[in-house]
C-alpha cells in the first residue's frame, strides 16, 4: 500500500453528489497527515457509489501556504479558486493491465 495525505476538503462527488468521499494526494511529504489543498497540485478519489476516479488538478502554485492545516475544510468554491480543475473522465491505468 502507497503511502499519501489526506486533503482537508468538503467537496462531493461531481458525478453523483455522493458527500462521503475522502480526499487524497501523493504531491506532498505523503505521511498519511491531512492538509489543505494549497500545499498540492493535484489530488484525487475513487467515489465508491458510482465507481468513478476523479481527479482536481491545478497548474503552478502561485504563493507561499501556511505550514498549519487549517480547522474548516475548503469549499468547492474556495479550492476553485486556487486554480484547481475538475479532470473529467480521466483514464486511470491499472497495474498489470499495460
Amino acid at each position: 500500500m502507497g503511502m499519501y495525505d489526506e486533503i482537508n476538503v468538503d467537496i462531493k462527488c461531481p458525478k453523483c453528489g455522493a458527500n462521503d468521499v475522502s480526499w487524497q494526494s501523493k504531491n506532498y511529504l505523503c505521511n498519511l497527515d491531512t492538509i489543505d489543498p494549497d500545499k498540492v497540485q493535484e489530488f484525487y478519489t475513487h467515489c465508491d457509489k458510482c465507481d468513478t476516479f476523479i481527479t482536481y488538478r491545478r497548474g503552478e502554485k502561485k504563493e507561499e501556504v501556511a505550514a498549519e492545516c487549517r480547522a474548516e475544510p475548503y469549499s468547492l468554491d474556495e479550492v476553485e479558486k486556487m486554480g484547481f480543475e475538475y479532470i473529467e473522465d480521466e483514464e486511470v491505468k491499472k497495474v498489470g493491465t499495460e
